[in-house]
C-alpha cells in the first residue's frame, strides 16, 4: 500500500492544516506528487514552478509569489511542530 505524501489519519488535529497546505500547493503540485514519474518539484527564485520527470523538465508556466512560498514553508514547519 502506498502512502500519500499529504495524507494523515483523521483525528490527529491536522485536517485543517492539510487542507490549507493542499490549497497552497495547488492542483499542479498535488498531481505531480502523486505521479510515479515525478523526480523533483522546484520553484525557482523568480517563482516559476518546474517539475522534473523521467522524460525531462517541464516548465508549468505557473508562478508562486514569495508570499505563497512562505505560506507553504510555514505550513510544512507547523506540520512538523517547528517554527519557520
Amino acid at each position: 500500500m502506498t502512502h500519500s505524501p499529504l495524507a494523515c489519519p483523521p483525528g490527529h488535529g491536522t485536517d485543517r492544516l492539510l487542507i490549507r497546505l493542499r490549497g497552497a500547493l495547488g492542483e499542479r503540485v498535488l498531481a505531480a506528487l502523486k505521479a510515479p514519474d515525478t523526480l523533483e518539484i522546484m520553484i525557482n527564485p523568480d517563482g516559476r514552478l518546474w517539475i522534473e520527470t523521467h522524460t525531462g523538465m517541464i516548465d508549468t508556466g505557473e508562478h508562486f509569489t514569495s508570499e505563497r512560498r512562505m505560506i507553504i514553508i510555514a505550513l510544512c514547519a507547523d506540520a512538523e511542530g517547528v517554527a519557520p
